[in-house]
């Protein structure tokens, strides 16, 4: 009871509760991670078209060097 008190009092002082400010921390932790898993294949499907037909050598540097920098 005291809990819900105190969240509306947060919420008419146009603050945010704890707990809110935990799962948006959550959410957007998640919600980065897919955008940059999906970035980074991106990334690496077009560096793949760009070097194809490279040498066995050379296509194994440009890709691990372009790993290593991520």
């Amino acid at each position: 009871m005291q809990k819900n008190i105190q969240v509306k009092l947060i919420h008419l002082l146009g603050g945010v509760s704890k707990d809110e400010i935990l799962k948006i921390n959550h959410d957007s932790f998640y919600q980065g991670n897919i955008y940059g898993r999906a970035w980074t294949r991106s990334y690496l499907i077009t560096l793949e078209k760009q070097i194809y037909g490279k040498s066995k050598q050379d296509w194994i540097n440009i890709i691990h060097t372009a790993i290593k920098n991520l």
